[in-house]
């Protein structure tokens, strides 16, 4: 929902760009609703379970650290999280018959199956990204390019801040979905270098 909150007001404004006035408004509403709800979020994130408690996700995120301290270089392998880390790191708040299939954190995850070589592409990868969508968003001149770049970008925010509680899209069947979309944001930049390309080899008649 925090993602879903932070991407449609960005495809708003990214549409219609004069929106960018309301931003201010946006955060006083948010944080009038916080203040609101205050107990009811806080109930939420101190609930006692493996997956939404506070206190239980904190320790998954040190579990996560301590693969990382303990294997840098090397990771454990994809799929391997459930069964190693009990094992080599037990449960202590988290009951022992529930199974935790990730670090429930997008970079973490990655840094537990690939080492922290595979995180540093990883999020070069991402950056690199996010830097060619704005700058499609700020030199193309065709709306489809456009339009196609601020979904990008919008997908991959709404992807880093979801992912900042979950790793939903890693390792799983649909984690091919990111891959889709960086592949569609590279076809894009080519045909928009491809068409600034033709424009420069073609005279001004006029």
């Amino acid at each position: 929902w925090l993602a879903l909150a932070l991407v449609i007001p960005l495809l708003l404004m990214l549409r219609w760009p004069r929106l960018v006035w309301l931003t201010p408004l946006l955060l006083a509403a948010g944080a009038g609703y916080t203040w609101w709800q205050g107990s009811a979020l806080l109930e939420m994130l101190t609930t006692s379970t493996a997956t939404t408690g506070i206190a239980e996700r904190v320790e998954i995120w040190q579990r996560a650290l301590y693969v990382m301290r303990d294997f840098p270089f090397t990771g454990l392998g994809m799929g391997t999280f459930p069964r190693v880390v009990p094992l080599l790191y037990p449960w202590l708040l988290v009951p022992a018959d529930v199974i935790i299939p990730d670090a429930h954190n997008l970079p973490l995850q990655v840094a537990v199956d690939m080492g922290l070589p595979g995180l540093a592409l990883w999020l070069a990868l991402q950056i690199g990204l996010i830097v060619l969508a704005v700058r499609l968003l700020r030199g193309s001149l065709r709306p489809l390019h456009r339009a196609l770049a601020a979904g990008v970008l919008a997908s991959l925010l709404g992807m880093h801040v979801a992912g900042l509680f979950g790793a939903v899209n890693w390792g799983v069947k649909p984690a091919f979905l990111p891959w889709i979309v960086a592949a569609l944001l590279l076809l894009v930049q080519r045909q928009a270098v491809k068409e600034s390309e033709t424009r420069q080899r073609t005279p001004d008649i006029g």
